[in-house]
């Protein structure tokens, strides 16, 4: 067969499963959340379909003049689902929010769409996307009668093609299509095959577990009462964007703005023309009633401790938050061990500071 016989290939992603937020912090976690699956989606194609464009929560593929199997496809599917639902557990294990948006991230569910067909192209400023009658079908039939969030759906013609027969095999016993049609107004009834994706779970993996930090005997402590909602009060302390605006001396930070904070962020804080390598890292003590967020940085100025974490403990008390704040340190090995004694000085006379700092923030700006 000459690949000019060959139809082209329709592939869209779809994600589905978040429901509507009032917050700010919500709508804009829920962003940045399926933006990084879309990302993770996209990373996962391996069998050269180029994206025509981000479609919301969904990814529009397409390959002209597709030579892909079934078996092709369904390694396609496969892949993008597992890869999706191992960045959600990944999500889960280490997130450190407790937004609506956060919480809900692991519930959230991927669908397929499949359809080869004819269609043209249509080409703007040297961007090529598909364009016609079959590329509106394939959209419509992301709105069906499939009775489930998470399923892969085949159009007929397109499971049917000589060229594409599927064989039957022991590593695609996920796939167990079932017949089934729809009547779309323009486009009359629509055949189609559907697999549910629930047997693919199996395959996936679960995230290695998160390394707690290691606390000091004697930390630097201080604590604080602000009038404030707790979740406010966490977005300040946890949102890079808001803590340049309220911790005196940084003059910027470095970061990935399209994540939300986790364990295992990695961010960089400036001070003057210092920098500061910073992972947020676990305390393992968040118990629901107590929200925690815990930072580990290894180039403390001069050498003056090994490592620091820098650790806060929220509660909800009296219509606001207390907070609990701990500095846990490694001191140096002799001979730098004096430099320890000159970092504690210097961080105890500092924490009043800092946390009056915060709560002012708080108190006046959210």
């Amino acid at each position: 067969m000459n690949v000019a016989d060959n139809k082209s290939l329709i592939f869209i992603p779809d994600i589905s499963g978040f429901t509507r937020f009032i917050s700010d912090t919500e709508i804009n976690h829920s962003r940045h959340i399926i933006s990084e699956l879309l990302e993770v989606v996209i990373d996962a194609n391996d069998t050269g379909m180029t994206v025509a464009e981000i479609e919301g929560d969904a990814v529009l593929f397409y390959q002209e003049n597709s030579r892909l199997t079934i078996e092709e496809v369904l390694s396609q599917v496969k892949k993008m689902f597992i890869s999706f639902h191992e960045h959600l557990k990944l999500y889960e294990s280490r997130r450190i929010c407790e937004c609506g948006a956060c919480t809900t991230a692991v519930n959230l569910a991927i669908k397929f769409v499949v359809h080869f067909a004819e269609f043209g192209m249509i080409e703007v400023k040297h961007f090529r996307k598909p364009y016609g009658f079959e590329v509106v079908r394939a959209h419509r039939l992301l709105k069906n009668n499939i009775n489930n969030k998470e399923y892969l759906l085949i159009t007929d013609d397109s499971l049917h093609q000589p060229e594409r027969q599927l064989e039957s095999k022991s590593h695609l016993n996920w796939f167990k299509p079932e017949t089934a049609s729809i009547n779309y107004d323009n486009f009359g009834d629509t055949a189609y095959h559907f697999s549910l994706l629930k047997d693919l779970h199996s395959e996936v993996n679960e995230p290695a577990p998160v390394e707690l930090f290691e606390k000091s005997d004697t930390p630097i402590t201080g604590s604080i009462f602000i009038n404030g909602d707790i979740n406010m009060v966490f977005e300040a302390l946890s949102n890079f964007e808001l803590r340049s605006k309220w911790q005196k001396g940084v003059t910027g930070m470095l970061y990935d703005h399209n994540k939300v904070n986790r364990i295992g962020t990695q961010h960089t804080c400036l001070i003057g023309r210092n920098q500061f390598k910073i992972e947020t890292v676990s305390s393992g003590t968040d118990d629901g009633h107590i929200r925690t967020i815990a930072e580990k940085t290894n180039n403390v100025p001069l050498g003056m401790v090994k490592e620091l974490i820098s650790y806060f403990a929220l509660e909800e008390r009296d219509e606001g938050t207390h907070v609990q704040f701990e500095i846990h340190y490694k001191p140096q090995s002799f001979p730098r061990a004096f430099m320890a004694k000159i970092f504690r000085n210097q961080f105890e006379k500092s924490v009043p500071g800092f946390l009056n700092d915060l709560k002012s923030f708080c108190e006046k700006v959210l």
